[in-house]
């Protein structure tokens, strides 16, 4: 009876500090995700202000001054990659990224990959190009985003280690079920290749294969790391082969769904279906951060957008009481109430924009699908945002 006293009391010990383990590890796997999320906000907010000052002023300034806002527009770029690397490795590391699938033409998806990347690949003597088997009509359920970043991630490396030859991506139809086709993804360079023993080891986060103080390129060493995570997010693997001074390939299956044949017509935006289609429309700026309310106010009278600018949510939802708009922009991190409370009781309680679209503005990285309230939000900006994509997205309320 002792003994027997004794293992149901250890067993109970045992249950006790597991139970605490896990608990200690989910407030500091919490703790990690708040802090990220404030960093993210504080970092992103003011890179906001200085790629809209650098849209703003790039009209205005003779070719000197360009050249030095092009440099300027370089160094934020680059600046946003690296913090959007940190970020999102974190998220995928911490099992909070997940798939969002949905409809999209892989084959223009991949045109337009590419066509980012020629200019860098041009002013390095290298050739870009593009082999792709699959239909402009064809759309596949996948998460484009995410093929996006691989791809994206898969090209600049490319390009970045290769100083003569050049880039080749290739999708390839390999097989079809009655519901899905099996799609082989290569990006292929003649660059320097990589060494037996390095191959291991560049999935790694963080992973540099040359000394920090010897290395030409830069970069954060998150890419192929996160380039895995997100293939593994679609229960397949990304491999590679490569040889020393020869060139290297990185490959990946894909079995994705095919949506429905689409019509030729629907697959490119007919230009004028949009043209002045934002003039005299009204918006309501959540927003209080002055400087990026300012900012935005600029940028949407460039196309004759007529906007009015509160710095809380309190006097947001005064405003919608008393004026119409045609959609209101969002800020999500307020003081005193955030703009996911403010949209949730502007939908539903009595005003005169229970059914207006609201476009959240957020700089937070960590917000996700499950936080997002997506029965009160029309759309998301993650800031900063690019001014076509800004446009792009008012338009596609309208259309």
């Amino acid at each position: 009876m002792e003994v027997l006293k004794n293992e149901a009391k250890l067993h109970k010990e045992k249950q006790l500090l597991l139970e605490k383990k896990n608990l200690d590890e989910a407030k500091a796997i919490k703790m990690r995700q708040d802090f990220l999320s404030i960093m993210s906000h504080e970092i992103r907010t003011p890179l906001n202000a200085i790629t809209s000052i650098v849209e703003l002023l790039k009209d205005e300034v003779n070719s000197e001054g360009k050249e030095l806002l092009g440099s300027l527009k370089f160094a934020s770029s680059n600046l946003i990659k690296i913090v959007n690397d940190v970020l999102d490795f974190t998220k995928l590391d911490s099992n909070k990224s997940k798939l969002e699938m949905a409809p999209s033409a892989l084959a223009i998806l991949a045109k337009n990959i590419v066509s980012v990347y020629e200019k860098q690949a041009q002013e390095k003597g290298l050739y870009l190009t593009l082999n792709c088997d699959l239909s402009k009509e064809i759309r596949y359920n996948l998460d484009e985003t995410k093929i996006t970043q691989v791809l994206n991630n898969l090209i600049s490396n490319a390009i970045k280690f290769t100083e003569k030859g050049g880039v080749e991506l290739k999708i390839i139809h390999v097989k079809s079920s009655p519901k899905k086709d099996t799609l082989l993804f290569e990006v292929k360079d003649t660059g320097e290749g990589i060494s037996k023993e390095n191959l291991d080891e560049i999935f790694e986060s963080f992973s540099q294969v040359k000394p920090v103080l010897t290395r030409k390129q830069g970069g954060t060493g998150l890419g192929l790391a996160i380039v895995k995570k997100i293939i593994e997010l679609h229960k397949s693997k990304i491999k590679v082969k490569s040889t020393v001074a020869k060139g290297t390939t990185f490959f990946f299956k894909l079995k994705l769904k095919r949506d429905e044949i689409i019509e030729n017509q629907l697959v490119d935006v007919v230009p004028n279906v949009r043209d002045g289609i934002l003039k005299d429309k009204k918006v309501l700026i959540v927003e209080d951060t002055t400087i990026n309310a300012l900012l935005l106010q600029k940028l949407l009278s460039r196309w004759n957008i007529i906007s009015e600018h509160v710095d809380n949510g309190e006097k947001a939802l005064q405003k919608v009481k008393e004026q119409f708009y045609d959609f209101i922009l969002m800020d999500i991190h307020m003081p005193e109430m955030n703009g996911i409370e403010v949209t949730r009781l502007i939908r539903t309680t009595e005003n005169l924009n229970s059914s207006t679209p609201i476009l959240a503005l957020t700089a937070d990285t960590m917000v996700t699908s499950e936080t997002r309230e997506t029965n009160y939000f029309s759309g998301f900006l993650w800031k900063p945002f690019e001014v076509e994509k800004l446009k792009e997205v008012l338009e596609k309320v309208f259309i």
